[in-house]
Parts: structure tokens; C-alpha cells; sequence
């Protein structure tokens, strides 16, 4: 999957289940196909901190949604969450995110 799409990295924005053992397991299952998995939250904290504890550096970015259901995040506080992982704040309407 990987060559055959030229990509490097599957985003995960799961805002459904919120079962982090299986997004976990899914992300790992990722790493073992040679690529990394990046987050895409919007709420739920402790869910996504959990996933990416699971994960460690199989996850390399985390994209905060701060349109629609994100549209009051805060980055600043964001970046508490992941260990000194800075999270890039994503702007749909501007439909490209912004590098801080």
C-alpha cells in the first residue's frame, strides 16, 4: 500500500468510537507496514493522549482540527498533551495547515 500510493503516513481522525485499544492496534499496524500514523483530533483529550502513549513514535504529528466541532481549540493548550509533541493546527477554510 505504501509504494503503490507514494504515501508515508495514514491520518486517523476517529471521533466515533473512541476506543483506544483498537486505534492503538490499527496504528501499529500501520508502523508495521512501514508508516506512520498522525492524529486529527478535535475533543477528547485524554482519548487521543491515550492513543498516542499506545503509539509512541510510530505517531509523528498531530493535526488539531480548529474548524467546525474544533473551532474554539486552543493550540497552546494542545501541546500539553503529547509529551512535547507540538500539535499543527489544521484550518479547513483555508484549506491548507498552517506551520507554526
Amino acid at each position: 500500500m505504501k509504494n503503490a500510493l507514494g504515501i508515508d503516513a495514514i491520518d486517523s481522525d476517529d471521533e466515533g468510537t473512541y476506543d483506544s485499544g483498537s486505534a492503538i492496534k490499527f496504528g501499529q499496524m500501520c508502523g508495521s507496514a512501514g508508516l506512520k500514523l498522525t492524529l486529527c483530533p478535535y475533543t477528547n483529550p485524554s482519548y487521543w493522549q491515550a492513543v498516542k502513549a499506545g503509539l509512541g513514535g510510530i505517531c509523528d504529528q498531530v493535526y488539531l482540527q480548529c474548524y467546525d466541532g474544533g473551532k474554539y481549540n486552543d493550540p497552546a493548550g494542545w501541546n500539553t498533551y503529547f509529551s512535547g509533541l507540538k500539535v499543527i493546527p489544521g484550518y479547513w477554510i483555508m484549506n491548507v495547515i498552517p506551520r507554526f
